[in-house]
């Protein structure tokens, strides 16, 4: 993966690094919410597969960027495509038609529907929906016996293992998980980042991780990068990254 602000990770560097097969590519991005400008120029490339973090200060710009993938936000100038094809000017439903899951900061688990009609929400048929329900059981153990509970009785950590599993229903092959760790304990922490790895593990999708927990980010991550004041600061190697104290102290303050 390759990533930069303006010129930084344009051209030939950008698609050398990614003849794996690109899943995403964003290039020149610029967006925000009405007049005002939160991405000034984004251009990052992951190859498909890949687990790679986005990480910064609040305000960085990372649900946005996030945000303009899935189609919740307007693309002003640039490109996002995903396996080939431009997301530009498409609607949030079509995008998820093409493969792309998203799991928005805050869980937004609908409060009054049961775990499982929550679930069923995430199925693009009702065809097999029960099998797609199944198979994330198999993984997401602690809602088998929450089925049929309204989802706002479920814990926190509960609601954004819900939130996972609803988006894995319709089998991505981009999953967009935003800050799945926050608000969350030390305990549900490990259980939620032990069920992610497994995910990264025994699927083919690509993960876009943006959390501030940045020790397990690396853990989970092969590559990421830092975000300050919508641009993109640094890429390398997770690990390398978040051993770097003093450029973390600078960026993460």
């Amino acid at each position: 993966m390759t990533a930069g602000s303006g010129s930084a990770a344009n051209g030939s560097e950008a698609d050398g690094l990614a003849q794996g097969g690109k899943a995403l590519v964003i290039r020149d991005l610029v967006t925000g919410y009405g007049e005002i400008e939160v991405l000034h120029g984004i251009s990052l490339t992951a190859e498909a597969g890949r687990c790679i973090g986005v990480v910064g200060a609040n305000g960085a710009g990372k649900t946005t960027l996030l945000r303009a993938i899935s189609g919740l936000l307007p693309v002003k100038q640039g490109s996002i495509e995903f396996g080939g094809q431009s997301l530009v000017g498409r609607k949030t439903h079509e995008i998820a038609r093409l493969g792309v899951a998203h799991v928005p900061e805050g869980r937004q688990v609908l409060q009054h529907l049961t775990v499982r009609e929550n679930m069923y929400l995430g199925s693009p048929s009702k065809a097999d929906r029960q099998e797609r329900l199944d198979r994330q059981l198999e993984t997401f153990q602690v809602l088998r016996d929450k089925l049929d509970q309204p989802g706002g009785q479920l814990s926190g950590g509960q609601q954004q293992m819900l939130a996972i599993a609803r988006a894995l229903m319709s089998n991505p092959t981009l999953l967009l998980l935003d800050e799945p760790t926050l608000g969350l304990s030390p305990k549900l922490t490990d259980d939620l980042y032990y069920l992610l790895a497994r995910i990264r593990d025994e699927s083919n999708a690509t993960f876009v991780l943006v959390e501030q927990n940045i020790a397990l980010a690396a853990d989970l991550t092969e590559y990421s990068v830092l975000m300050q004041r919508g641009r993109v600061i640094r890429t390398e190697q997770s690990k390398a990254l978040m051993s770097d104290k003093e450029l973390l102290s600078a960026y993460l303050a």
